[in-house]
């Protein structure tokens, strides 16, 4: 039986005027002077860090708009970005249906982080029955017996729960729900796999940096993050796991994943048929990305791809034309 909504539920809309609308690159139709790149807000900085050492290069400009990854979709398939980004894989037949080609890029670790004053990061610990009966509203209390059962050694203040979401098609939101989808029983039950928050319960922030935010000014509250972003002092990071496994200590980027599962994939959404010279410029750009700019990908926080999948990710623009770059 699917989650219905609870009677008591608070669900409040937040988001800054920066957030909502889309950037004015990728408003109008695309100017021939600059890469224009539109998808997932959490791998902005990844792409940024890419876009600079791009225009280092080649001096053509370069342009970024995290609007999410549902939006993403809509505006490669529109024509209005050279390139999209996304991590919430699409399915071939979408993909052969908009002529469009999808590979990742970097990996990256997603983390939970509170607002609880006096708990510092790694202290609290959470199971993920736990996270998901914060998240719909079945617990509401950070002295709830079940959470003050496994965190004995820790004063937990008396507040009540917010839990805050992200507003629209999240890949970060995915990332959450298939880590709860694997592992509790109850989740699978209730929620699903699921790109958008489902349940009616918390707050709602448009966009990776507006749940920071809320989250780092809600006392009580809960979100959901990339690793290896500077947080807010107010913000601690929370390890995950069970009794009997034992609890892994969230990690600080993606390059100490060791056996952390709250991982996602970012990919990149290109046309299988360039229709511009941006758009092939759009491939050299990501394809440098994946196999020379690693440095770059490490320093904001994320995963490089591994040597074979680097090659999968040739092969496969090689397939379409879209490189000469020959894989190993």
């Amino acid at each position: 039986m699917k989650y219905e909504p609870h009677p008591n539920r608070r669900r409040l809309l937040i988001g800054l005027t920066a957030f909502c609308a889309v950037p004015l690159p990728v408003r109008a139709k695309l100017t021939p002077s600059a890469l224009v790149g539109a998808g997932a807000s959490l791998p902005t900085k990844l792409y940024e860090a890419w876009g600079k050492r791009f225009t280092e290069l080649t001096q053509v400009p370069f342009h970024y708009a995290a609007v999410g990854s549902g939006q993403g979709w809509q505006l490669i398939t529109a024509g209005n970005a050279n390139f999209g980004t996304t991590e919430i894989p699409e399915e071939l037949p979408a993909l052969d249906a908009h002529k469009l080609i999808q590979f990742p890029v970097a990996n990256a670790a997603i983390v939970l982080v509170v607002n609880l004053p006096g708990v510092q990061s790694n202290q609290l610990r959470l199971t993920p029955a736990l996270v998901g009966q914060i998240y719909t509203g079945q617990t509401r209390h950070w002295r709830d017996p079940s959470i003050l059962k496994i965190n004995p050694d820790i004063e937990l203040p008396d507040l009540s729960i917010t839990p805050v979401s992200r507003l629209g098609s999240s890949g970060t939101t995915f990332a959450l729900s298939r880590y709860l989808n694997s592992t509790d029983e109850s989740w699978r039950d209730r929620i699903g796999l699921t790109s958008k928050a489902r349940w009616d319960y918390g707050l709602l922030a448009h966009g990776t940096s507006a749940l920071e935010a809320v989250t780092a000014r809600t006392l009580g509250s809960i979100g959901y993050l990339v690793a290896g972003r500077r947080l807010p002092n107010t913000l601690a990071v929370i390890a995950l796991g069970d009794a009997e496994q034992g609890f892994v200590k969230a990690p600080a980027t993606a390059a100490v994943i060791e056996n952390w599962q709250l991982t996602t994939a970012s990919y990149a959404l290109l046309r299988q048929t360039p229709s511009n010279p941006l758009d092939q410029t759009a491939v050299e750009y990501l394809r440098s990305g994946v196999t020379v700019w690693q440095d770059l990908t490490r320093k904001v926080g994320f995963s490089p791809l591994t040597s074979k999948q680097q090659q999968s990710v040739l092969v496969d623009l090689q397939k379409y034309g879209l490189t000469d770059t020959q894989p190993k």
